[in-house]
């Protein structure tokens, strides 16, 4: 028996008598003329018949004559005999296919969709908040909204503008609704650094705000892009929500500060307590949709844009199956249920080696092509049709399935050469005496043991016509016009001594192959009786009628191989999660997956802990005497695969007389604790790097300054094992004492990784010194002590005119980029 037997192709070894329609046609019931010529090397003057009918030519030999075509999704053979007056007849048979057909470029109507419940959207928020990046990130979005704030506060009008903002954290949850989708934004320990305008008579002021806890609501209309439909427009719909607890907020500087004398404490009072009110106002207004139904979008729409760029069924699907899938939304469906995506599908193949690409086989066929089966696009319900709760509904039409049959077998899916057939169990190596057993003509037409080989090649892609397996399958698979070849290889090229065509009715069924995660598809032989086989080149001289019979027979055994060859359809990605499949089910003439989108098993990062052992903040702010300030604030953000800490600090002094210096001094430092947990049989690897930005600042009133940092300490241990340490010294640590104006940049940083297989518990350190030294001169002339300062990354807050430690400041520092950082990033490498 043949090993694996797919589809067919003929060589066309004779000339051809018919040149239209070409092999892989697909025609349309009704009316289809036929056409071609009589080939030169035949002799002239003889009879032509078409279908048994007879057919004229012209003095040139072309001849054009018109067939009826019937029979949905089966294959009709067209006939053509020229007989030379001689009485030698020449005979080609060519195939159509009787159905409706997609050439190349056109669509699938509603061909692939997706549809994705409330349970799966609970799930996506933390990875649409991870896809949408740079664009979801909340310090972004606020530092982009200038003003923040435009409002009035008893009877002045204010603007805000941040220099600063982050957060600790950022949860997004979705969920479809009737006439849209909620999305609840939720952010954990909100930080903002406000410059406010009060007027030309009150000045400016800076505002230092904490929100423990801010929720963003808003509703958002999905549909396909104009101009691109592969991707998802987002339009918000009203004005966001929102809502803010625990706001804790101080001025440090300006005539809002209440230190400020004689109307600081007033207009402290004034604005402060509208200050929670105002945050609140300021989001609704900035964040909210620019021009309501135009095409602008709200910040937080065009963040979930970039996030649903992701979900394009065109990348996923088609990089799965080595295919370029073109899939343009037509519609997009917003329920209480789940949110429904419907798009057209072109499935074609490209030649290459890159994702969605194929190296064709030497000899694959031009899918012209595929057969267009009707269908409407299935209904989708909140579990599956065995009642079961699903996450993801995947759905492919008939048609969109033939399209990627096409492009399988254009890129050589069933092409093959078999040297070997078994006997009765016994593998044998082809050659024309072996072939002698079944086709006798071998015996006479050929030596004995002359090598010869079986070719496999397909004129057409297998279909789906839309009718049920003929065992009771989920679908028909329709073989059409598959080519058979028996070859000698020769020194001269291949000489092709038989070809058969062979028409069958298969079943397909598909399966989920948890091992493999990939739909494992299993093709079932024909009913007896169903299977046509007919000759179309016979140089050997065998007896048709035989052959045929005897290969409508045995092709039924052949039948085994084709689930090998069409192996398995990888399950595609969606937004980094695994499909687990729930069930595969036919829903009209359509294939439906229903699947949970689950995470995929991953080292993670959990139980982490971030401490601040800094020197708690002092300061002594007067207006006649000595003043200094240690100011700090650290941050963190923490997920399960990074996490990021800032600390950010200002260290001033300022002898405001000749009687003595002013020298402070303060430790930054902090504490990072957490368990890495590896996914099973991987190798994680802890990358640790941390750095600093500032500036040494001295703004001169009189005598000297001096500021100073330490070596920036970082180590590690696992366990309660021995401390590792990764330090750096800063690129400027001591100024000196200089006399003047001064800024001194300063930076510096250090690396180092972890690596391990098992759990582990890490903790990580870091540790420095810092130093302000104003220095005054008691002897004559006597002078006051320069203003001296260390910033990474914080406003003073004194309002004795100390402005060394203000930003932007002397060298028009970045408040933002300034400070130290920890970044703590755990992957698998193996």
């Amino acid at each position: 028996m043949v090993a694996a037997i797919a589809l067919f192709i003929l060589a066309g070894c004779n000339p051809r008598i018919i040149t239209s329609p070409g092999d892989g046609t697909i025609a349309a019931e009704g009316t289809l003329t036929v056409s071609g010529s009589i080939p030169d090397s035949y002799a002239p003057g003889g009879t032509l018949t078409v279908d048994g009918v007879a057919v004229s030519y012209d003095s040139e030999g072309n001849w054009s004559t018109d067939i009826t075509v019937s029979g949905y999704g089966t294959t009709q053979v067209v006939e053509a005999i020229y007989t030379e007056p001689g009485g030698t007849a020449h005979r080609q048979r060519q195939a159509v296919v009787a159905g409706p057909s997609l050439g190349e470029g056109q669509y699938s109507e509603n061909g692939v969709g997706m549809r994705f419940t409330n349970d799966a959207l609970t799930n996506l928020g933390p990875i649409i908040n991870d896809l949408a990046g740079s664009s979801f990130d909340i310090s972004g979005l606020i530092l982009a909204q200038d003003p923040l704030i435009d409002t009035e506060l008893s009877g002045i009008n204010v603007k805000g503008s941040a220099y600063e903002a982050g957060a600790g954290g950022v949860n997004l949850g979705v969920a479809s609704a009737a006439d849209g989708v909620n999305v609840n934004v939720s952010i954990a320990d909100l930080y903002l650094g406000l410059n406010l305008n009060l007027g030309s008579i009150l000045g400016n002021c800076k505002l230092e705000v904490v929100v423990p806890s801010t929720s963003i609501s808003a509703r958002f209309d999905l549909k396909p892009a104009a101009g691109n439909e592969n991707y998802v427009d987002v339009n918000m719909i009203g004005a966001p929500t929102v809502t803010t607890a625990n706001v804790d907020y101080e001025f440090i500087s300006g005539v809002c500060d209440p230190s400020t004398p004689v109307v600081g404490s007033i207009v402290n009072a004034l604005a402060g307590d509208s200050i929670p009110g105002t945050i609140g106002d300021g989001f609704s207004t900035q964040l909210a949709d620019p021009d309501g139904s135009g095409p602008l979008d709200s910040p937080i729409a065009d963040a979930i844009e970039t996030a649903l760029s992701e979900i394009s069924i065109a990348g996923s699907v088609g990089d799965a199956v080595q295919a370029q899938l073109d899939a343009p939304f037509t519609t997009i469906s917003e329920t209480t249920g789940g949110i429904e995506f419907r798009a057209n599908a072109d499935f074609r193949s490209v030649v290459g080696a890159g994702a969605g690409e194929c190296l064709p086989a030497p000899g694959s066929p031009h899918i012209a092509n595929t057969f267009d089966t009707p269908s409407s696009y299935p209904t989708l319900g909140s579990t599956t049709p065995s009642g079961d709760p699903y996450g993801l509904g995947l759905v492919i039409s008939n048609s969109a399935f033939n399209q990627l049959l096409g492009v399988m077998t254009a890129c050589g899916l069933l092409n093959q050469d078999i040297e070997q057939i078994d006997f009765g169990g016994d593998l044998l190596t082809i050659d024309s005496s072996v072939l002698s057993i079944i086709i006798p003509a071998f015996a006479t037409a050929l030596p004995a043991a002359t090598p010869m080989f079986i070719r496999v090649d397909p004129a057409y892609s297998p279909f789906l016509d839309g009718d049920a397996g003929p065992s009771g399958e989920m679908a028909e698979l329709t073989l059409a016009d598959l080519h058979i070849q028996f070859v000698q290889p020769t020194d001269d090229g291949d000489v092709v001594w038989l070809t058969l065509g062979v028409d069958a009715p298969l079943g397909i069924d598909m399966a989920f192959d948890p091992v493999a995660g990939a739909l494992a598809p299993t093709i079932t032989p024909p009913v007896a009786g169903t299977v046509a086989v007919r000759v179309l080149d016979n140089k050997v001289g065998a007896n048709e009628t035989g052959v045929e019979a005897l290969f409508a027979g045995l092709f039924p055994n052949f039948v085994s191989g084709l689930s090998d060859s069409f192996a398995a359809f990888p399950l595609p990605a969606f937004l980094g999660l695994q499909l687990n499949v729930v069930e595969m089910a036919r829903q009209g003439n359509s294939f439906v997956l229903y699947a949970d989108l689950d995470l995929a098993p991953q080292t993670r990062l959990e139980n982490v802990v971030v401490s601040d052992t800094s020197t708690a903040d002092y300061s002594k702010d007067a207006t006649l005497f000595d003043s200094w300030e240690w100011r700090h604030r650290l941050r963190k953000q923490v997920s399960s695969s990074n996490v990021a800490v800032q600390l950010k600090g200002m260290m001033g002094a300022d002898a405001c007389c000749t009687v003595d210096d002013e020298k402070d001094s303060a430790t930054a430092s902090g504490r990072v604790n957490f368990d890495v947990v590896p996914a099973e049989g991987e190798t994680w690897r802890i990358d640790l790097n941390h750095m600093i930005q500032g500036a040494h600042t001295h703004n001169d009133e009189g005598y000297r300054a001096r500021t100073r940092i330490s070596t920036v300490t970082g180590r590690y241990r696992i366990g309660s094992g021995a401390w590792v340490n990764f330090n750096f010294n800063p690129s400027q640590m001591d100024t000196g004492e200089r006399s003047g104006n001064y800024h001194g940049p300063f930076s510096g940083s250090a690396a180092t990784s972890i690596t391990g297989t098992t759990a582990q518990n890490v903790t990580v350190e870091f540790s420095f010194w810092v130093e302000a030294h104003s220095i005054n001169s008691v002897w004559f002339p006597a002078k006051d002590g320069s203003e001296a300062a260390l910033r990474f990354g914080v406003n003073d807050s004194l309002t004795n005119n100390f402005t060394a430690g203000d930003y932007p400041g002397m060298g028009n520092r970045d408040v933002a980029a300034d400070g130290y950082r920890l970044n703590i990033a755990v992957s698998n490498v193996g």
